[in-house]
């Protein structure tokens, strides 16, 4: 079984690590949680989040991904981003709501840049 494959395991002492954030609707959260934990063999946490002026709940991901398997993301994240259900991506210091296929891929290779540069 090669690194890649070993579940559980955190990898980032070993070929570093990426973290995003997401906020999804809660229809989505439990699909996207799972094809992101699936596809990145990375570490997926989320938190529900209610707002207090009644809009619906939402729920916040954080993604650890091994750089590695990091460019699998956006792809992952297409059909999602496409039926809308992404609210917020987060890497690093920028945060994009209601983000594009476009901006996603774009923001996705800054922080594979900036995490290759040190």
């Amino acid at each position: 079984m090669g690194l890649d494959r070993m579940p559980g395991r955190s990898y980032a002492g070993l070929m570093g690590e990426l973290v995003l954030t997401l906020e999804t609707d809660a229809v989505a959260s439990d699909d996207l949680r799972h094809a992101l934990a699936e596809g990145t063999v990375g570490h997926v946490s989320a938190a529900r989040k209610s707002h207090l002026d009644g809009s619906a709940e939402t729920v916040i991901l954080i993604v650890q991904v091994a750089t590695l398997a990091a460019s699998s993301v956006p792809t992952i994240l297409l059909p999602f981003l496409n039926r809308k259900r992404v609210r917020k991506f987060k890497c690093g210091d920028i945060e994009i709501e209601n983000p594009t296929p476009e901006q996603v891929e774009q923001l996705w290779e800054r922080c594979m840049k900036a995490q290759a540069e040190g």
